[in-house]
């Protein structure tokens, strides 16, 4: 999912000569390499990509899961992974932490929690892993910090059965 900024949309790529399903007019044709490196294309940090004459960035900066975009019947339940966001007001330690659930992970659960509603509501279910205090103290206020990739792999490595455990439990089979 990629977004264009100067109308607002996010944008499903798919291959020359291919549309999206369901939404043809909410797709753009692009290759693998346009795809990929708009979807890398986070404002301030990677260039915005062109294609066919339009700019892109990563769809994050839209939404951060884009769980809405689900249609009804589209699937009985949908699994999404948002490690930026959550349902909960979970945030790291410290003024560091504080910093970044109000400038950042804040609004983006916010948003979450409002597209996770909406899909809910259209009566599919929907489970949402998130990250936990401790992964996001691994993590740092900074979620692009290099220097704290191997603490938060770490961290998420030692949680992550535990995490998905939790978030599958309430699961309806």
């Amino acid at each position: 999912m990629a977004y264009r900024p100067a109308d607002d949309r996010r944008i499903a790529f798919t291959g020359p000569g291919e549309s999206a399903p369901g939404e043809p007019s909410s797709s753009s044709a692009a290759t693998l390499s346009q795809a990929l490196r708009a979807s890398w294309a986070i404002p301030a940090w990677m260039p915005p990509v062109t294609v066919d004459g339009h700019r892109y960035v990563d769809g994050g900066a839209a939404s951060t899961a884009s769980v809405d975009l689900i249609g009804a019947g589209d699937a009985e339940i949908v699994y999404v992974i948002a490690p930026m966001a959550g349902l909960d007001d979970v945030r790291g330690p410290g003024a560091g932490g504080l910093a970044e659930a109000v400038l950042l992970r804040r609004p983006m659960s916010a948003q979450l929690r409002r597209e996770v509603a909406q899909v809910r509501a259209r009566g599919t279910e929907v489970v949402v892993i998130s990250p936990t205090t401790a992964e996001l103290s691994a993590l740092g206020p900074n979620f692009m910090h290099r220097g704290r990739r191997a603490a938060a792999c770490e961290s998420a490595m030692s949680s992550a059965r535990m995490t998905v455990a939790t978030a599958l439990a309430g699961v309806r089979r």
